[in-house]
C-alpha cells in the first residue's frame, strides 16, 4: 500500500492535477500515482491537498474522487479553487 500526501500550490491541466515547487516548476501528480499503481501487488491512495486552478478553461473538470483499479485518488479542492 503507498500512500501518496501532496500539499501546496497545484493547477489542473488538461484534466491532470500538477503539483507546483518552489520555483513553480510543475509535476504531473496523477501520472505519479498512476504509475505507482502499475505495479501487480500495489494500491496507492493519493491525497492531493492542493488548489487545482484550472489552466484550460476548455477542458471538463475532474471528480473529487476518483478510483480505478488499484488507484484511489481524493482530491481536497474541487478544480478552480484557490
Amino acid at each position: 500500500v503507498f500512500f501518496v500526501y501532496y500539499s501546496g500550490h497545484g493547477a489542473l491541466v488538461n484534466n491532470e492535477t500538477f503539483g507546483l515547487d518552489a520555483k513553480f516548476q510543475a509535476f504531473n501528480l496523477d501520472q505519479f500515482v498512476r504509475q505507482l499503481a502499475q505495479y501487480p501487488t500495489s494500491f496507492v491512495v493519493g491525497f492531493f491537498d492542493c488548489c487545482r486552478l484550472n489552466a484550460d478553461f476548455n477542458i471538463p473538470s475532474s471528480p473529487s474522487v476518483d478510483i480505478q483499479g488499484q488507484l484511489a485518488v481524493v482530491y481536497a479542492y474541487p478544480p478552480d479553487v484557490e
